[in-house]
């Protein structure tokens, strides 16, 4: 019988250094002197001794059993009966999961931001959002909670139904069956009004196209003029109308008119916007009107005098 001396393993690092309790993670271990060996091994906490894979003597795979949530030590074994004592830990923790998001779809361009409810999220860089699955390049996450995240949605080639799924250390990604919807870019051609008073109530038609989500509800439709927003009803996928809100901001009051940008969302968080602008117009007000005597029969050319007139096709007067 012969006895082999070899290099004592060690152990320099982990990858990933954190995971869910339920396990399955393939963690990669890092050091030095490791042999290709029947007993090669990973110890967790102590007790969990699970077969590793051999990559090459700087870098060995274990795929990690389930654990309470916790910190527990990581050791290489090559025999089954000593092991290193490098110190390093491997931290459980809860099982992330998604519960919904919203909102639910947004343009293939991408762009769209998210928020992404569930559980487990954990605040670090390694937290990440995944649309579409294992073809899907993870997009960075804000953390706003260990129940709520925001995440970009990426620009795709194609329209359709695609998994979000989340990850804390970057390689468990979670299952949960959620879904986010790619739709056509929404357009806007034209509006039908191009100016209305200052109180708001004026009844405006937007036509363009693919203006129907498939999957937001309806009561996401939403106009804006300026920085307000409305709710909108849809006619059809190339007419959406709405009523324009007053206008909030001090400027009417020095000049009779204030234009603002049109826009459209399907989600009510994106919005698309119209080439043309809405004016707003201040009500007229008049002071005085000269001459202020006529003959029966008319014909005078009266000049009237007050503030606020807007020089346009509509301009009359009413006697």
């Amino acid at each position: 019988m012969r006895y082999t001396y070899v290099a004592a393993p060690r152990v320099t690092g982990l990858i990933p250094k954190s995971g869910p309790v339920n396990g399955g993670t393939a963690l990669t271990v890092t050091g030095e002197n490791f042999l290709d060996t029947a007993a090669l091994a990973c110890r967790f906490g102590g007790q969990d001794v699970v077969e590793a894979k051999f990559v090459s003597p700087t870098s060995v795979v274990c795929t990690l059993p389930m654990h309470k949530v916790g910190v527990v030590g990581v050791e290489v074994t090559l025999n089954r009966a000593q092991y290193t004592t490098s110190g390093l830990t491997f931290t459980y923790e809860p099982l992330a999961g998604v519960v919904a998001v919203s909102p639910a779809s947004g343009p293939v361009a991408g762009g769209t931001l998210v928020v992404v409810v569930g559980t487990g999220f954990i605040n670090s860089g390694l937290l990440k959002c995944r649309f579409g699955g294992p073809s899907g390049t993870p997009v960075a996450a804000v953390w706003l909670s260990a129940t709520a995240l925001q995440c970009t949605s990426p620009a795709t080639g194609t329209e359709g139904v695609q998994s979000v799924e989340v990850t804390n250390n970057m390689m468990d990604f979670t299952s949960n069956s959620v879904h986010f919807t790619y739709e056509k870019q929404p357009s806007i051609s034209s509006i039908s009004v191009a100016a209305g008073p200052t109180g708001g109530g004026t009844n405006i038609t937007i036509r363009g196209s693919d203006l129907l989500s498939v999957a937001s509800p309806a009561s996401s439709l939403r106009c804006k003029f300026g920085l307000q927003t409305v709710v909108a009803t849809h006619i059809s996928d190339k007419a959406v109308t709405c009523l324009t809100p007053a206008l909030t901001i001090d400027a009417h009051a020095e000049i009779a008119t204030y234009s603002v940008a049109v826009g459209v969302s399907l989600n009510g968080f994106q919005f698309i916007y119209a080439a043309e602008q809405f004016e707003y117009q201040a009500p007229p007000t008049v002071a005085g009107a000269s001459p202020r005597v006529d003959v029966l029969t008319g014909g005078a050319v009266v000049t009237v005098s007050g503030a606020s007139f807007v020089n346009g096709p509509g301009v009359s007067c009413k006697f």
